[in-house]
């Protein structure tokens, strides 16, 4: 999953888990590096 894909789906929420702390989500946070495989860059801040 990106960073984008995250971004969309926290805006697809239903209401009931639409709330103030999910919306504060900064989704490339939310990406975390795949430690299987090296290649895989690390998250941009």
């Amino acid at each position: 999953m990106t960073a984008d894909q995250f971004a969309h789906d926290i805006t697809v929420l239903p209401k009931e888990l639409s709330t103030k702390e999910v919306m504060a989500l900064d989704p490339k946070n939310l990406i975390v590096p795949d430690e299987f495989n090296p290649t895989d860059p690390a998250p941009k801040s």
